[in-house]
């Protein structure tokens, strides 16, 4: 199936792409992971059409790349978007450049598309940080640069020491997760071209219905914890289906889910093709239930 884009300026992304978060472990390798099944979804990924795949080098200690190696290894490299991060202890200049070497090397990749801080730093001048991605960027190992969980004035500052534009910030959003709609992050980023890849779009809880995947996670106290449900019997598409197809018609959002099932996989996909209509947008967006959930990511 063809992705649809979105485009800010000159940089554009399909509006589904397929995360690599706890594939091969999470902050450290897992040595009991099921590396070839994590391999063949990435492989199922592609085929199916998400040529945007997300990685870092904190997933899993680097393994999570050097699975993402093994899955991409007989697909033409301009056939896919590789985005990858950097952790903000590697941010100083020598640590950043060996970084993204090391990130090349375990993905068996000459450059990435997409390189972007993963998190902020407080103890490493930023000016030092976005002058060596000009340099990355100069080198060609990298083709564009952006941001992970930076707010407006993290954005601001970033983008006042860097030769190239910042077209991408990271953020967890979803129907339950809205902060940074709340503190401005969004709307700053759809006034100013850059583009916003919601990570972590579905929340998830013990289900209470065997027959539905990807239930959204209800909260207490709430007038509307059927909202989704109803929504997915009135549209005969799952809850994942819906909330996906919700995030991705916000402005200038595009969105990554990660999921080792084929069949959780063939489902994502089915959330692109259709559309919301502007009034039960409008009912997720004022009537769901903000506040923390249960996110994990789906298996």
């Amino acid at each position: 199936m063809k992705i649809p884009t979105k485009k800010a300026g000159n940089f554009e992304l399909p509006v589904l792409g397929f995360g690599t978060w706890r594939m091969g472990g999470e902050g450290e390798r897992d040595l009991n992971n099921d590396d070839t099944k994590d391999v063949t979804a990435i492989k199922k990924a592609v085929e199916v059409g998400l040529y945007h795949i997300d990685t870092a080098e904190y997933y899993a200690a680097g393994h999570s790349e050097e699975l993402v190696a093994k899955a991409i290894a007989d697909i033409p490299r301009d056939e896919l978007f590789i985005t990858t991060k950097v952790s903000p202890w590697n941010f100083k200049k020598d640590d950043l450049i060996k970084s993204c070497q090391a990130s090349l090397k375990r993905l068996k990749v000459d450059y990435v598309d997409l390189y972007l801080l993963h998190f902020p730093s407080d103890e490493i001048p930023i000016a030092e940080t976005m002058s060596t991605l000009d340099q990355l960027v100069s080198e060609g190992l990298i083709k564009n640069i952006g941001v992970s969980n930076f707010t407006v004035p993290l954005i601001e500052q970033a983008q006042a020491v860097t030769k190239n534009k910042i077209v991408n910030n990271q953020i967890h959003f979803s129907p339950t997760a809205r902060a940074h709609i709340d503190n401005g992050t969004v709307k700053y980023c759809q006034e100013n071209d850059i583009l916003v890849t919601s990570y972590r779009p579905i929340g998830y809880y013990k289900p209470k219905y065997k027959h539905l995947s990807g239930e959204i996670a209800p909260l207490e106290p709430s007038t509307n914890k059927q909202l989704i449900e109803d929504l997915a019997k009135k549209y005969n598409k799952t809850p994942s289906q819906i909330v996906l197809n919700w995030v991705i018609a916000q402005p200038n959002i595009v969105t990554l889910f990660k999921s080792t099932s084929p069949e959780h996989i063939k489902e994502n996909i089915g959330s692109i093709g259709w559309e919301l209509s502007l009034d039960d947008i409008d009912k997720i967006t004022n009537e769901y239930p903000v506040g923390d959930t249960i996110n994990v990511p789906e298996s």
